[in-house]
């Protein structure tokens, strides 16, 4: 089955949208390319992730020929583009990366409904409750690491994606977005300050007022720390499978810690 790739101005960049059994997919290298990622790695963590449900589509490009290229379903985008940590790519990419994550499933989905020409044809599409596409998602988001307002944000745009509606609108519900914000590590944060710290320093001084405190031999945040940081996967796991974690700090800590600095000098 061929099917016709149309390119959608997404800020500075390009990136395509094709229809597929009645559904709207995304070319993910495109996409990859746009972010700067390694497209082998992350074209091997879709192809081991059946929840993504890529697949290979015969495309007619721009050139009128025929090539095949690996797709996902719009509806799963956003799911793919927040299993990719913000934090471990380059600095230069990172906001970009963010501004992926936010924006362009929302672009797709707007130039589907909206922006194309109407459709000679309209092809039924197979219904699956929509609860399905939100636990599914759920899945892909923990393991993700998003917590709190950023998950419910996350699973709302998939429920948006999937019924052209906003749960959180409809109900009258306004929540804080996710703080675009760098994330340190306290080797980091000590490298960042005046004088420099080494990072058992760091430990020692957010342990000390009351931001963190140690559980079983782990750094843990208190609930003075809480807002201020995040755990995240670090891509490792444990000899029992289990994905390796760490705590890491929102950079506007290092302001904080400063000052603290300063008022004992």
């Amino acid at each position: 089955m061929n099917n016709q790739l149309e390119s959608v101005p997404f800020h500075a960049d390009t990136i395509y949208c094709v229809e597929y059994d009645g559904e709207p997919y995304a070319p993910v290298k495109p996409i990859v390319d746009n972010l700067g990622l390694d497209w082998k790695n992350q074209s091997e963590k879709l192809r081991n992730t059946p929840h993504f449900n890529c697949g290979l589509i015969t495309i007619v490009a721009k050139d009128g020929k025929n090539r095949e290229m690996l797709c996902i379903p719009v509806r799963k985008l956003t799911g793919f583009l927040y299993s990719i940590n913000a934090n471990r790519v380059k600095a230069n990419l990172r906001e970009k990366l963010i501004q992926y994550q936010n924006e362009c499933d929302d672009v797709l989905w707007k130039y589907w409904n909206e922006g194309r020409a109407v459709r000679s044809t309209v092809q039924a599409n197979v219904v699956r409750p929509v609860s399905d596409y939100i636990d599914g998602a759920r899945l892909v988001f923990e393991s993700a690491n998003l917590t709190g307002n950023q998950m419910t944000i996350a699973l709302d745009r998939i429920y948006r994606s999937v019924t052209g509606s906003s749960a959180l609108q409809e109900a009258n519900l306004a929540l804080e977005a996710p703080r675009k914000e760098v994330m340190l590590t306290p080797t980091q944060i000590g490298e960042d300050l005046v004088p420099p710290m080494k990072a058992r320093d760091v430990n020692s001084l957010l342990q000390q007022h009351g931001y963190q405190r140690k559980i079983n031999g782990m750094w843990q945040p208190t609930e003075k720390g809480s807002p201020i940081c995040t755990m995240l996967d670090v891509g490792k796991r444990h000899s029992k499978g289990t994905p390796v974690t760490q705590l890491k700090w929102y950079s506007s800590v290092v302001d904080t810690l400063q000052s603290i600095i300063n008022q004992n000098v």
